[in-house]
């Protein structure tokens, strides 16, 4: 009964107050210690004023209808266009309040802390008002204005509001968020400049409805019924007027917006509707972010330049289309930082002929008169750098500092033509590491195979940790050198091919370019008499358990290129020892079986292994691919790693497939696990199809369809073989054919 009561009375006093929350008309005396939330204004849609005509309206208010972000904000009445609004970098929830006091306005969140306010005032605050123009001031007792909005906007100008030399709109981030973006427009004495991330794009004066009218310096502009206007001297001067087609229309509801498009509006409100009278620049790409970064845009809209492709995290923009490279980011500097890695090697990506960035066309060259070579070495030793124009004849060198934007498909770019590169780190030639060539060495030939699967990732990535977990198990730390003569003293199965000493000094020309690192070395690129191109990895010291297990990795790799076409079938638990009815022939066939027995299987399933792993990354069920006899031994982060570098090598179109080093170094975490391309891996469900058909299916026996690309299980006679048994299967039925 109480619990009731307290409810009851809560309730009461929640619609007392919610009843009792007044909108004012024209002003707010001070005096009363005025405070305001959505919360509380909930019934009036946040509004706590508004003019006198109720032309425009002042309001605790969030930018979408479901919105958690709330703002004080002044609003055109009937089309609820916001106008401007004052804490628009730091929002507050709906139960966040604006207090009026003697002192001013102060804003605060739901905990009490200040985040906005107006500033300090000689004399005491006697009131709040808001007239019909849409300004918003606070008065003395004396009726002087000690502040007004007009004098802070935002990004719209309305009118008879003078906007200033040296003013500033800074655009909002999406019409949803508030907050300041990246586009501005501002007013100098002899223009006004259209800027994005600091970068000029336009000039209002290149406009063709820019006129002229006098050569005084321009002191402010204004929009108003009849037009748009930049005045000089006193303000009794019209230095530039921009013709507007409906200029003779007579609009007292005429505003001039910066879109968050970066474009400058002249809008007025007609038929309870915007109109747009004006827009600038009439360009569609000329705005340097209208296709996002590295974005290339042509009137018939946006693509990507050669040599990139959609980037889904850019939304919009372009990414380079090889995975084995990679934008740096920028330091944030103003161009006089150096970098930070100075070993850090960097590649420049032509963008090709016809490529325009017009931000260039507003500032002077880094440098003039230097070739192509001395524009990517001063690009590559500045940290702030991303990109570089470098123009022919003239020399010219332009660093592209701090953030990237759109690129324009021009079919001229002047006398000077100018052509653009893009800064990037190529993985394949970083994450290397420096070794002394004094230690007595073994260096083994790695052959090339022609492609990376799953069971040489899987087998890796084995050998891999149980290398660190053996690491991680002792203590000792393990110093004894490894001879070219110790290997002698251990006999495994599978070692490649042995070379000599001073073969490998000439074919890897004295060790001199390194192509990776890791384990027990560093990897060399060589190249045998016969021009067989190979990789050398050179040891330095290990004790005599890490002399071991380096053999038993270098034949595990041997086993993984010579054995590549071999298919091994599992064996039920009643029976990997390995006999003839288990180990799969070479060449991708499936050998002789014992089709009596298998015609007395159950009614077998067929499935395509790659299509279904690619099914299981999709929907995020990894660890349904793992061996159950693995169940507990392998973390969720493991496997997600494996199917996502596996199906990275198993994309369509080879040039983007990992190579070698990239698998290494993301299965060793030396390099983030590259995300597998959807748009390149389609081509396995065309195959899932295929080789799944009814028709190729028996009654419980193995059928090869094009060399051995479909598996069949039998679940009563083999409980153990299923569909995350994909350690069991060949090459081929991982890969598919080539």
């Amino acid at each position: 009964m109480a619990a009731t009561i307290a409810t009851f009375l809560l309730l009461f006093l929640f619609l007392s107050t919610s009843y009792s929350a007044t909108t004012y008309t024209g002003s707010i005396s001070s005096s009363s210690n005025f405070t305001a939330s959505n919360f509380h204004y909930v019934d009036q849609n946040g509004d706590f004023l508004r003019s006198v005509n109720r032309t425009y309206t002042a309001a605790m208010f969030n930018s979408q209808p479901k919105s958690p972000s709330f703002y004080l904000l002044i609003y055109h009445s009937d089309s609820r266009n916001v106008v401007w609004v004052a804490n628009r970098n730091k929002p507050i929830s709906n139960s966040g309040q604006l207090l009026l006091s003697f002192t001013g306005i102060t804003i605060y969140d739901d905990s009490g802390i200040p985040v906005w306010s107006t500033p300090t005032f000689n004399s005491t605050v006697a009131s709040l008002q808001l007239l019909d123009s849409g300004n918003l001031l606070l008065i003395d007792r004396f009726n002087k204005t000690l502040w007004q909005s007009f004098d802070y906007p935002t990004d719209t100008i309305v009118s008879g509001q003078r906007f200033p030399v040296g003013g500033s709109l800074i655009a909002s981030n999406d019409d949803a968020d508030f907050s300041e973006g990246g586009y501005t427009f501002t007013v100098t004495t002899s223009d006004g400049l259209l800027r994005w991330q600091n970068l000029t794009y336009y000039r209002l004066m290149m406009d063709s409805k820019s006129v002229i009218n006098s050569n005084q310096p321009i002191s402010y502009l204004m929009v108003n019924g009849s037009g748009f206007y930049l005045f000089g001297g006193q303000g009794s001067e019209v230095v530039v007027q921009v013709l507007i087609t409906t200029a003779a229309v007579n609009s007292d509801d005429r505003i001039l917006k910066l879109t968050n498009a970066g474009y400058l509006n002249v809008m007025r409100y007609t038929n309870r509707k915007w109109v747009t009278d004006f827009t600038t620049p009439e360009e569609s790409c000329r705005a340097p972010f209208s296709c996002g970064k590295l974005g290339l845009c042509s009137p018939s809209g946006c693509s990507c330049p050669p040599g990139f492709r959609g980037d889904r995290n850019a939304n919009p923009g372009c990414s380079p289309s090889d995975n084995s490279i990679l934008l740096p980011e920028s330091c944030g500097g103003n161009g006089t930082r150096l970098r930070s890695n100075s070993s850090e090697k960097y590649v420049y990506i032509p963008l090709g002929d016809g490529m325009k960035y017009y931000p260039i066309d507003f500032t002077n060259p880094t440098r003039k008169g230097v070739n192509l070579s001395t524009c990517e070495n001063l690009c590559s030793s500045n940290c702030s750098c991303l990109a570089i124009f470098h123009g022919n004849p003239s020399g010219s060198c332009y660093l592209l500092q701090n953030h990237l934007g759109s690129f324009i498909s021009s079919s001229t770019n002047g006398n000077d033509d100018t052509l653009g590169f893009i800064k990037a780190i190529s993985l394949s030639q970083n994450h290397t590491s420096n070794s002394s060539s004094d230690f007595p060495v073994v260096a083994l030939i790695l052959l090339p195979g022609s492609g990376v699967l799953l069971i040489s990732i899987f087998a890796i990535w084995m050998r891999i940790r149980s290398r660190n977990n053996a690491k991680n198990s002792h203590s000792k730390k393990l110093n004894d050198n490894l001879g070219s003569e110790d290997l002698e003293l251990f006999s495994i199965a599978g070692l490649p091919i042995r070379f000599d000493h001073e073969d490998l000094v000439e074919a890897t020309k004295d060790f001199s370019t390194q192509i990776g690192s890791g384990g027990f070395g560093t990897v060399y690129k060589g190249v045998l008499r016969d021009k067989t191109v190979v990789a050398v990895k050179k040891i330095t010291s290990l004790g005599a358990q890490g002399k071991k297990e380096f053999g038993t990795e270098i034949a595990i790799i041997g086993n993984i290129h010579h054995g590549r076409k071999n298919c091994v079938q599992a064996p039920s638990h009643s029976s990997g020892n390995p006999t003839s009815s288990t180990d799969g022939q070479s060449s991708g066939s499936t050998g002789s079986r014992n089709h009596s027995q298998a015609r007395g299987r159950a009614r077998a399933r067929a499935f395509y292994f790659p299509l279904h792993a690619l099914e299981m990354h999709e929907e995020g069920r990894y660890l349904d691919l793992v061996d159950p006899r693995l169940a507990g031994r392998v973390t969720r982060d493991e496997a997600e790693k494996l199917v996502k570098v596996a199906l990275c090598c198993l994309h369509e179109d080879p040039l983007v497939r990992l190579t070698m080093a990239n698998v290494v170094g993301m299965l060793e975490g030396v390099l983030p696990v590259a995300e597998p391309r959807l748009d390149s891996l389609n081509f396995l469900r065309f195959y899932g199809q295929r080789f799944t058909e009814p028709s190729m299916v028996g009654t419980g026996e193995e059928v090869e369809v094009g060399g051995g690309f479909m598996v069949t299980t039998n679940y009563s006679s083999s409980p153990s073989m299923s569909l995350n048994s994909f350690s069991y299967m060949s090459s081929q039925q991982v890969s598919g054919p080539r």
